[in-house]
């Protein structure tokens, strides 16, 4: 029915252009942001499981870069295990050229001194940051056992954070403190006793009794050379439980991005069909409104 004063078509057909304008607007926002789901008025259920992943997610970038740091901080110790170990068969070389009837006692001890002095760079300059394995400074608060954070949780009662701890005993190569490292450790052979960073053959002389504290020195870098094999073999090992941690992280972070991509992405093939349909309904819409007022501009001449 018509009348002067409304349409019953002509609202009908306006209502149904601001419904179509609503969801042109609707689809044209998942378009632009990729997502079905982006506030809790779009699905309040589903916002807050994604809100908790991307909780998750978060949590577990921060937890993945502090993994690289470990395995880089461990890494670094590898690295300077190995140098120390190259370093200290290169001295004991220069210890077997020096037990030589004649040899040149004073010169050889200029290639241990450099020798040495590598093997203290080697354990000073393995580090990430400030963070040491091979080298412990003295400290009244130091503490041999080191900690790392490997894991973080969210549950139900809070936020959950493991720690690796690794004990830098047998593994330091110099260390001032009680616990003494491979390179500084007071070593006592037969009556010799010195340090691998101290041990000095240039007032040595062919005597039987020098040539028995050379030997002596040999059978120290020897015990370093073992000591630092062991050592290797834990931070080899504290390596590859970082590795495996940080590979479990991804997988669990790769689960829960698809998990979330589930719950709000966009299927956006299905959101552009769906746009150019709207916008069909949209002009059907608006002409049907368009005759429906027409229709009122008819009833208007009858007062002319």
């Amino acid at each position: 029915m018509t009348t002067i004063y409304s349409s019953s078509a002509a609202l009908s057909a306006l209502r149904e252009v601001n419904s179509i304008n609503r969801e042109l607007a609707a689809s044209a926002e998942r378009i632009a942001s990729g997502r079905r789901i982006s506030t809790a008025k779009d699905g309040a259920a589903i916002w807050a499981i994604a809100r908790s992943l991307e909780g998750d997610i978060s949590l577990a970038g921060t937890m993945s870069d502090q993994l690289a740091v470990v395995e880089a901080t461990f890494g670094a110790a590898a690295t300077g295990l190995s140098t120390a170990a190259t370093a200290l068969g290169d001295l004991r070389d220069q210890l077997v050229l020096a037990r030589a009837g004649g040899a040149d006692r004073a010169s050889i001890q200029t290639q241990i001194d450099g020798l040495q002095y590598a093997l203290q760079s080697a354990a000073t300059g393995a580090k990430v940051g400030n963070v040491e394995i091979l080298s412990q400074s003295a400290s009244g608060s130091y503490n041999p056992v080191k900690t790392f954070t490997i894991d973080v949780v969210r549950g139900g009662s809070g936020t959950s954070v493991s720690d690796f701890d690794f004990d830098v005993r047998g593994v330091a190569l110099v260390n001032a403190n009680a616990d003494e490292g491979i390179l500084d450790e007071s070593r006592t052979v037969n009556a010799t006793t010195s340090t691998v960073l101290t041990l000095d053959v240039s007032a040595l002389t062919d005597a039987a009794g020098d040539i028995q504290i050379i030997d002596d020195f040999i059978s120290m870098v020897d015990a370093a050379l073992t000591e630092i094999a062991s050592a290797e073999t834990l931070v080899g090992s504290a390596i590859s439980r970082v590795q495996s941690q940080a590979s479990l992280l991804d997988t669990m972070t790769a689960a829960r991005q698809q998990a979330l991509s589930t719950l709000v992405d966009a299927n956006l093939e299905e959101e552009a069909a769906q746009k150019d349909a709207l916008v069909v309904r949209q002009q059907l819409a608006i002409e049907a409104l368009s005759i429906a007022n027409t229709n009122l501009a008819t009833i208007l001449r009858l007062f002319e």
